[in-house]
């Protein structure tokens, strides 16, 4: 499911089979902007791909929160 599917679903538009999905994605993704209020590590544009520095390293993904979640994963492996 995509990010604009699970939001539909979350707003109760075209039925609710894909609710808990869409309730896992959208807990990811209020997450992710937790983590970035907290580290004030804002994702920034580089060419095709978005990238988010730790401290530890890059976080990047084709998309703000896929960068900021790439970089939570790298982060909790180090």
């Amino acid at each position: 499911m995509d990010a604009r599917r699970a939001a539909e679903v979350l707003r109760g538009i075209g039925g609710g089979g894909d609710l808990p999905l869409a309730r896992g994605m959208g807990a990811q993704a209020l997450e992710a902007w937790a983590w970035v209020e907290q580290r004030g590590a804002t994702p920034e544009g580089c060419g095709d791909e978005w990238q988010v520095y730790t401290g530890q390293g890059y976080g990047e993904g084709p998309t703000p929160l896929a960068a900021v979640l790439d970089a939570m994963e790298k982060e909790g492996k180090g």
